[in-house]
């Protein structure tokens, strides 16, 4: 008996030993939840001793959340001796730290009945903290793929290329759902457009062999059969032998961006079509403005002259009559850059019908007809064409030329149709230019002669270009004179043309109600005297001295400056009522800069603009300042008189 209560002495010796040197926590709890026993590493990992457990209920050592479902699980292992229970809960230290434990758990019966819980503990809170983070990481980067508004996917290149994964974003950009794009591995090459499909499938299946990474553009089918613009960026993932065998990639929709750069394309075509119109007028632009500036004292001095001379005076004759050479003289470099597109010809509501009727009636019409006796002539005017702002001799241009293109297009027997009519455009139309959704008036000339060339379209309106035989008319400009008169009208030119079958020159002008013009004619007041204090800025010292000779003589208090610096220094030292200010000046600041510095010192300051030659943007952003009327070079003392009593008065009245 001795023997063997020794023998089991040292057996339970050896299991307490073994006990408390198992590495993971071991508890033995009872039916009641109290725990009976805790080996060293369960009393170490949560920071008590020995001794402070004993007796202790297990759920204390959890955290609150976590006690009763700690104690459901218990309950439900006891129902069920044979059964290992697992569960992962949270623990709490002495300290009042957590960690994430996984407990195997195991009921079994003493020798007196009762109900004990044998439970290990393996402490997982590494596991749970890698866990976790993997888990956000797949959530955050599922999040990205899901929300990017671009399709991501992935495919095998082995054997039989097949998609393994494609983004919901399918469905949303092409119609597809993901497992339609799935499920045939041919599917992504019956969608992409016909056209696009063999450069695509070629640019892959050397990129599949090589690994380099792809950057590739195509129309791609949606499921309505519409379709779209695909940049599709695909980089390759290998095997273990180093061969490419994943392929990654996005798919982004660019159909608007290939739309933009459509239309950049056609404004680009369109911007080189109108430098190509505008040489002509550059070349025209910087003489007429030297001439108009040396015109300038001819017209002026003669007034001043006038004013000494008796009205009966020998001279008085002679002056006038050099006064007026030198209008006529302006008159023409004037009429220059009309037609070369860089003049501010003061526009007015014009009667399209009456100008067309006006030249049908003309004895240069009846020579035409009489050249072209097998060409019928159809007229249909709308009778209710309200007017637009124009120049009548500048539309009467137009008519003339748009005519006598039509005329000179058949060769034989044909048929030419003018046509007017009042249009609303709902939608931004025409192949050669584009027309602005607006009202509009639309003259129309349609022939049947031979048309014109593709190739030639884009250059018909281009200065001096022309495809006209020797013995017929024309130097290249007439349709460049159409075509920079419309322009500078806010309007629209369109050409529609086919070889053999004739042309349709459409022109759409704004209605006159719709248009602000650019320059409107000013009526002198009847009074173009004053005694106001005028600052006169202008780079030549002959203007300047004349502007200062005529608003003297009509009574005004002036002072001159020559550039930017003298201007702003007179500005700061002296308060003007109203600033003639030279729109171009050699060297510097233009008028324009020069009027937005006075703003800043002198903010609502008075301002007309005066120049031989000015842009018409220019002009405009002046007057949007505050600059109240433009005049141009050569001017009269009437002319120039009126302008400054006009703007002087305008505001008077406005401030009344």
């Amino acid at each position: 008996m001795t023997m063997e209560h020794g023998k089991t002495n040292a057996t339970t010796k050896d299991y307490q030993t073994l006990f408390d040197l198992l590495p993971l926590m071991y508890f033995v709890v009872d039916e009641t939840g109290r725990i009976l026993s805790v080996n060293q590493a369960g009393a170490d990992a949560l920071g008590y001793e020995n001794d402070e457990l004993i007796g202790t209920p297990v759920y204390d050592i959890f955290v609150p959340e976590d006690r009763e479902p700690v104690r459901q699980q218990i309950a439900a292992a006891a129902l069920n001796s044979n059964r290992i229970a697992q569960w992962e809960f949270r623990k709490t230290r002495k300290d009042g730290s957590t960690l994430w434990v996984r407990e195997t758990a195991r009921p079994a019966r003493r020798t007196d009945g009762s109900l004990v819980f044998h439970i290990i503990c393996e402490d997982i809170t590494q596991t749970r903290l890698i866990l976790e983070q993997l888990q956000y990481a797949e959530a955050k980067y599922r999040s990205l793929v899901e929300q990017v508004p671009a399709i991501s996917y992935a495919v095998d290149i082995g054997l039989i290329p097949h998609t393994t994964f494609i983004s919901p974003q399918v469905e949303y950009l092409l119609g597809y759902t993901p497992e339609e794009w799935i499920q045939d591995p041919s599917f992504w090459h019956q969608c992409i457009h016909r056209d696009d499909r063999q450069r695509v499938l070629d640019e892959v299946s050397r990129n599949n062999l090589s690994g380099a990474p792809f950057f590739l553009e195509y129309r791609i089918r949606t499921k309505d059969g519409q379709y779209r613009w695909i940049r599709n960026h695909g980089v390759y993932r290998r095997d273990e032998t180093g061969a490419p065998r994943y392929t990654h990639g996005v798919m982004i929709d660019i159909t608007d961006t290939k739309r933009i750069e459509e239309r950049e394309q056609e404004v680009q075509a369109r911007l080189m079509r109108a430098e190509r119109m505008e040489s002509l007028g550059l070349m025209a632009g910087g003489v007429a403005h030297d001439l108009n500036n040396i015109l300038g004292p001819l017209v002026g001095y003669p007034d001043l002259l006038l004013q000494e001379l008796s009205p009966g005076h020998e001279a008085a004759k002679d002056l006038r009559m050099m006064r007026d050479a030198a209008l006529r003289a302006s008159d023409i470099i004037q009429d220059l850059l009309t037609l070369a597109r860089r003049s501010h010809v003061p526009q007015e509501p014009v009667d399209l019908n009456q100008v067309i009727q006006t030249y049908l009636s003309t004895p240069e019409y009846k020579s035409v007809q009489d050249r072209y006796p097998l060409v019928d002539v159809a007229v249909q005017l709308d009778e209710d064409l309200p007017p637009v702002n124009g120049a009548t001799p500048q539309l009467m241009q137009v008519v003339v030329n748009l005519v006598q293109n039509a005329f000179e297009s058949i060769e034989e027997r044909g048929q030419i149709t003018i046509s007017t009519s009042r249009e609303y455009v709902e939608r931004p139309v025409g192949k050669f230019d584009t027309v602005k959704e607006e009202e509009c008036v639309v003259l129309r000339v349609q022939d049947t002669g031979c048309g014109i060339a593709q190739e030639d379209i884009d250059h018909v309106f281009d200065p001096f270009f022309t495809r006209k035989r020797l013995h017929r008319t024309g130097t290249g400009l007439g349709l460049s004179i159409v075509y920079g008169v419309i322009k500078d009208m806010r309007g629209s030119v369109d050409l529609q043309s086919r070889v053999n079958e004739g042309s349709v020159f459409s022109l759409f002008m704004p209605i006159a109600g719709n248009v602000i013009t650019e320059e409107a004619e000013m009526r002198a007041p009847p009074q173009i005297t004053g005694s106001e204090r005028l600052l006169v800025v202008d780079d030549l010292s002959e203007q300047r001295d004349l502007a200062r000779r005529i608003l003297s003589n009509l009574g005004y208090d002036v002072q001159v400056a020559a550039g930017h610096d003298d201007a702003l220094d007179l500005i700061r030292q002296t308060r003007f009522d109203l600033v003639i200010l030279d729109m171009i000046i050699e060297g510097g600041p233009d008028g324009l800069d020069i009027y937005k510095d006075i703003l800043r010192i002198a903010p609502g300051q008075r301002c007309i603009i005066i120049s031989g030659f000015a842009e018409t943007e220019r002009v405009r952003e002046a007057k949007v300042l505050g600059a109240h009327n433009y005049i141009r070079k050569p001017y009269t003392m009437q002319k120039l008189g009126g302008a400054v009593r006009a703007a002087l008065d305008q505001e008077t009245d406005a401030s009344a």
